[in-house]
């Protein structure tokens, strides 16, 4: 050292191999370091630690193991075989194991005594399961368990929201011999099929066993005796909806019996014949010339006017009104409100029988047939004189129309009435004297029609 050397010179203080205090940037952490092996401290070996040594913390301080002195403390005989059964299980025999395993392969023995294995990782996400259930999936949530059925002959099927399974009498493949319902209990329905879906029955010689009992004899039906639904005749069948009977019969078709009538009860619906019902009072059933239909319009022969009132023929409630009269300006009297006669006619019989009271003597009155308030064509053949001889007297007159096809178109019901006129004098209708009807007095006109056709 130089005399009278400058310590705080940077050269001499380099010189000297030291540094200068402003040259040290952490000079702080310097000063405060302490040996030992806790955070921020600074190791330091002891005394054995040797070249090619495995390094070991003791506690306090670093020390060092040779090659022979690592393989005791891990238990490890020197030049140990890793694939050796023994050394690998007196390895681990003592190791607490580690969280951070992340791969296994498969484990063949142990019991699990973790959590439950959620679905999303596997596992079932349950601890317990329904003896003898069917397992069904839940998404990600634990899988749940059907019980079984308990009723026989139950089967598994679409519940009735169309989200789940349930049991139940469903449609099933009844391939073999079944008890299908055989628990119903009494009053209950069971369901074979749908509204909109038919159902099909396929039999052979085996037949359809209807309570026990199969088809005897061709033509044999379904039916209710009252008691019970069984096989037999088709007689006395109820027909009580729409059907179609004979429809594709080649023969004919029979209906009732030689010994027993047929008894057709009908009511607004009326019976159809060749799609035709009746349409208006008084038709019948008769043949046209080419089918059987219904045709004319009343009856046709024998119709009587009789009674206190018929069509307009009005006598009053108890036979009080005032008789009927008619002089020279004429009455005309309706006795049939609506006549049509069958198709096909060519003629038509009309006989009117009637009473007339007059009180004079020699005079006459006359008569004329019209339909629908009009007279016909050729019109003098359907008019009639009467002369009356005496006076005070009631007679009794009976006159017959034939109305020919060619004098009117008759397709339709039309009235029936005469037309009475008189030179002289006032003749009254129905009675046998002109006192107001009464039951002793009034004598009820008679008209009857046949037709030709």
């Amino acid at each position: 050292i130089e005399a009278l050397a400058d310590v705080t010179d940077s050269a001499n203080v380099a010189a000297a191999g030291a540094l200068m205090d402003s040259e040290v940037t952490n000079l702080n952490f310097v000063k405060t370091l302490t040996k030992g092996i806790s955070d921020g401290n600074v190791l330091t070996a002891n005394d054995t630690v040797a070249d090619n040594d495995f390094l070991r913390i003791n506690g306090t301080e670093v020390e060092g193991l040779s090659v022979a002195e690592v393989l005791t403390a891990l238990n490890v005989e020197a030049g140990a075989d890793v694939t050796d059964t023994t050394n690998v299980t007196a390895a681990i025999s003592t190791w607490a194991g580690t969280t951070n395993i992340t791969t296994l392969g498969t484990i063949g023995t142990g019991t699990w005594n973790g959590t439950t294995i959620a679905v999303n990782k596997g596992g079932t996400g349950a601890t317990s399961l329904t003896d003898g259930g069917i397992l069904l999936g839940n998404g990600t949530n634990a899988i749940t368990a059907l019980a079984q059925s308990t009723t026989a002959g139950e089967v598994l099927k679409i519940n009735s929201s169309g989200d789940g399974l349930e049991w139940g009498a469903g449609q099933a493949d009844l391939s073999t011999s079944v008890g299908l319902g055989t628990s119903v209990s009494s009053g209950s329905v069971i369901r074979v099929g749908n509204y909109s879906a038919g159902i099909n029955l396929n039999f052979s010689s085996n037949n359809l066993h209807i309570n026990g009992n199969i088809p005897t004899t061709s033509g044999q039906v379904i039916k209710y005796d009252g008691t019970n639904i069984k096989w037999d005749t088709i007689a006395d069948v109820d027909v009580s909806a729409s059907t179609d009977i004979g429809t594709t019969a080649q023969s004919m078709v029979g209906v009732g019996t030689a010994s027993y009538g047929l008894n057709l009860n009908f009511s607004s619906s009326n019976l159809h014949i060749n799609g035709n019902t009746p349409s208006s009072a008084g038709q019948y059933l008769g043949y046209n010339g080419s089918v059987v239909d219904w045709v004319g319009g009343g009856e046709v022969k024998g119709l009587a006017l009789a009674g206190k009132t018929y069509n307009s023929i009005d006598f009053g409630t108890v036979l009080t009104l005032g008789p009927k009269s008619f002089t020279s300006s004429g009455l005309t009297q309706q006795f049939i409100t609506s006549y049509e006669p069958p198709t096909g006619w060519t003629q038509v019989e009309i006989t009117f029988h009637f009473t007339v009271y007059n009180e004079l003597i020699n005079t006459d009155f006359d008569i004329e047939l019209e339909l629908a308030g009009s007279p016909l064509s050729n019109s003098e053949r359907y008019k009639q004189k009467f002369r009356n001889v005496s006076g005070n007297q009631c007679v009794e007159y009976t006159k017959t129309f034939l109305v020919q096809s060619g004098d009117i178109s008759w397709s339709s019901g039309k009235t029936i009435s005469l037309n009475f006129t008189t030179g002289s004098g006032t003749y009254y209708l129905f009675t046998t004297s002109t006192a107001t009807y009464s039951t002793s007095t009034v004598q009820y006109p008679i008209v009857s029609i046949e037709p030709t056709f």
